[in-house]
């Protein structure tokens, strides 16, 4: 059991050096944040499953035959998702809606993000009110 936990880890390892290691010629270029964005929500939604189907239930000593929390948990774990992809739909729509009725800015252009502010998330900011790091 030893043996072949070692091999699997280190074949987990292995394969984790091989992709970071190609990751390395385009971390000067706009690829780079958008797979960098994709591998950090992947990290994330990778410990946020564990632990809501092993560990907290563990925590808390539940029997997995008598407490059936694992379909519990894949109904918390669906509502985040409900919730996440209800907020983008929306979003999209109201996007669709302000672009369709061509209100007025109390912005001048130069108080616009630029392109390079846009991809850093400063467009994000603003529509989330996060208005302290401008």
């Amino acid at each position: 059991v030893w043996g072949y936990g070692f091999l699997c880890v280190s074949v987990i390892s292995l394969c984790s050096l091989v992709v970071g290691a190609s990751v390395v010629p385009f971390m000067k270029k706009t690829f780079y944040k958008r797979l960098l964005l994709y591998f950090i929500a992947l990290a994330i939604g990778t410990l946020y499953s564990n632990a809501l189907f092993q560990l907290i239930p563990e925590a808390f000593g539940f029997n997995p035959q008598e407490d059936y929390y694992v379909s519990k948990s894949a109904v918390v774990f669906g509502g985040f998702y409900l919730f996440f992809f209800t907020e983008k739909i929306l979003k999209m729509l109201l996007k669709q809606k302000d672009q369709h009725h061509h209100g007025h800015s109390h912005y001048g252009p130069e108080a616009l993000p630029s392109k390079k502010d846009r991809e850093e998330g400063v467009t994000e900011k603003l529509q989330n009110g996060d208005l302290d790091h401008m």
